[in-house]
């Protein structure tokens, strides 16, 4: 076949691609010309030594003989209800320091009904700062009321799909805005006594009657300045992650975290 050629709009057999043994790759596609948008792979299976083989569409056979392979993960059911947070303070002070801080709290509990669990995921924030929620690219909603805000759930089956260990992913961005003296993210446990610190830790996934997870943790972020003004934001990531043996890894819920700290000294001179 000459380069540029095209390819009639039939059934391929690639035979003998091998990995740890023979395989042969069923290829199909619907176009005159074979093309990456217009190819997919159908399955896999050893080879059989036949020139014309007809694949079905199960899931491919022996596909844990490749070297890494993870399967994909069994069904879970996921519902939103916000996935963008914005945390705001600002501190106004007439002496010299003038200081500025955000916290929350995030914490899981687990229900179950027969066959279903249930895992939904809390947040709280500290009394005087400002808590907006949203969803996607909607606007947010100020929160003025204390007290535990859902912001999604899974759901998925016992049987099949409740994973061995998770943990909560904790990504920090980059501070934008001017420079303080003193700037730092603490975590800590937060007001439920069985949750623990900190997060981006792997914990076990037990199978018992008691819905809870010792993964809420409490987040504090205060900002210092002397005889100064200042205002910093970032956008920091935190994601729940699921692992099972056999099985890739998966992100079963996240949220963006918006932490914004304004400092205005109201003073003369400074002492």
């Amino acid at each position: 076949m000459t380069r540029g050629s095209t390819i009639p709009s039939t059934n391929i057999s690639l035979n003998k691609i091998r990995s740890t043994q023979e395989y042969e790759v069923s290829l199909q596609q619907g176009e005159s010309s074979l093309t990456t948008n217009s190819t997919r792979l159908l399955a896999t299976r050893p080879y059989s030594g036949s020139n014309n083989v007809v694949l079905d569409n199960a899931t491919p056979h022996a596909m844990s003989e490749f070297n890494g392979y993870k399967a994909p993960w069994p069904e879970i059911d996921s519902s939103i209800s916000y996935n963008k947070i914005n945390l705001f303070n600002q501190g106004i002070s007439g002496s010299n320091w003038v200081l500025s801080g955000v916290g929350l709290e995030f914490h899981m509990t687990r229900t179950n009904v027969g066959d279903i669990d249930t895992v939904s995921f809390y947040l709280d924030h500290n009394s005087g700062d400002y808590l907006g929620v949203g969803k996607d690219s909607g606007s947010f909603t100020s929160i003025t009321n204390s007290g535990d805000v859902k912001l999604g759930q899974v759901r998925y089956r016992n049987s099949t799909s409740r994973p061995d260990s998770y943990y909560v992913k904790v990504t920090n961005g980059s501070w934008n805005g001017g420079f303080t003296l003193q700037l730092n993210t603490s975590y800590g446990n937060g007001t439920q006594t069985y949750e623990m610190n900190p997060p981006n830790t792997l914990y076990t996934f037990y199978n018992n009657p008691l819905y809870y997870f010792p993964t809420g943790f409490s987040w504090l972020t205060t900002a210092q300045d002397e005889c100064s003004s200042f205002s910093l934001n970032r956008m920091n990531t935190i994601s729940i992650i699921f692992r099972k043996s056999g099985y890739a890894d998966v992100e079963v819920f996240s949220f963006t975290l918006s932490e914004e700290l304004d400092g205005i000294w109201t003073g003369g001179i400074c002492n």
